[in-house]
């Protein structure tokens, strides 16, 4: 592209609306895989709890429901890391 002498370089304004929707579909993207990965734990934890407190009621011996368990929380736990290294690693924090 030329440029007359004197004439404005900056850029258009459907440029800058432009690169303002992509920061916009960038932010919301990373608040779904924060949402997501929120949801992950949290179902983890839940599951955790079941199996903790209830699996042996339906029929899991109790040695299998505390291994069942213990994955569900280390699941959950792996969850929130990786969202907590997530958020560092490409800045998607709101602040």
């Amino acid at each position: 592209m030329f440029f007359e002498p004197g004439e404005d370089r900056r850029q258009s304004d459907g440029h800058r609306d432009h690169l303002k929707d992509i920061e916009q579909t960038r932010a919301r993207s990373a608040r779904t895989v924060g949402i997501v990965y929120c949801a992950l734990a949290l179902g983890c934890a839940a599951a955790a709890l079941f199996f903790q407190h209830s699996a042996t009621e339906y029929g899991l011996p109790p040695g299998d429901a505390q291994t069942v368990s213990s994955a569900f929380a280390a699941i959950g736990s792996t969850n929130l890391v990786l969202l907590t290294v997530w958020e560092r690693l490409f800045c998607f924090s709101d602040a």
